[in-house]
């Protein structure tokens, strides 16, 4: 009996006995294969975004002489713009599909409420900045709904 392993990394069976592969795994198989690899790959690019994050951060803290107040004032609604444009993707795919599937709403409802008690707080406090950037994640979340 041939001994088989699954290539998790490029869906191709090999069997490692005969020297022989190069088929393509079953549907199951390949589909598996393909989330495993969507998943390294999402992982990888969130240590990629924190690295590059830390990088430019001691760039500013070192060459600009800025304080930490004023970089996080200064990043703090580019990350949040950030985290509002993530659902796109998930519009993209609705639009393609021409069907919600397995889309679940409460998460946006959720978001699109936060934004709004946000921009609410920053009338309260006159605050430019935190207005808008979340009346952009109420306009994101809108239009994800």
């Amino acid at each position: 009996m041939a001994h088989r392993k699954m290539d998790v990394f490029s869906s191709v069976d090999y069997d490692w006995d005969s020297g022989k592969g190069g088929h393509f795994a079953s549907a199951t198989q390949k589909d598996v294969s393909r989330r495993v690899c969507t998943w390294f790959g999402r992982k990888i690019m969130h240590v990629v975004g924190v690295m590059a994050t830390s990088v430019i951060m001691a760039i500013v803290f070192g060459v600009l002489q800025v304080s930490l107040t004023q970089l996080s004032a200064f990043m703090a609604p580019l990350i949040t713009l950030g985290m509002y444009a993530a659902p796109m993707d998930v519009c993209h795919k609705v639009y393609r599909a021409k069907s919600t599937g397995t889309f679940v709403l409460l998460p946006y409802l959720t978001m699109q409420l936060c934004c709004a008690l946000w921009a609410r707080y920053g009338f309260q406090l006159g605050d430019l900045s935190l207005i808008l950037t979340n009346a952009l994640g109420v306009l994101a979340s809108s239009f994800t709904i």
